[in-house]
């Protein structure tokens, strides 16, 4: 049987925070992307409404409006 390499306690702790650090990346990337107004985004043609998307947008205190083929 082979033995256990000795580590120190801050290698075992370092190793955790490393983690623990790309998780919170990884929530911050993810909040990012869904902060994001969906209004109009499923329309291919554009649409006969007038929708103002930019003002829907800011209405829901949304930052960012989905890149489409059809921006207005």
């Amino acid at each position: 049987m082979q033995h256990a390499q000795p580590i120190l306690l801050s290698h075992f702790l370092l190793a955790h925070a490393e983690a623990f650090l790309r998780d919170v990346r990884k929530l911050r990337l993810a909040a990012e992307g869904a902060n994001v107004c969906p209004m109009g985004s499923g329309a291919l043609a554009g649409n006969s409404l007038g929708i103002d998307r930019r003002a829907i947008a800011k209405e829901w205190v949304s930052p960012a409006l989905p890149r489409t083929a059809w921006m207005q």
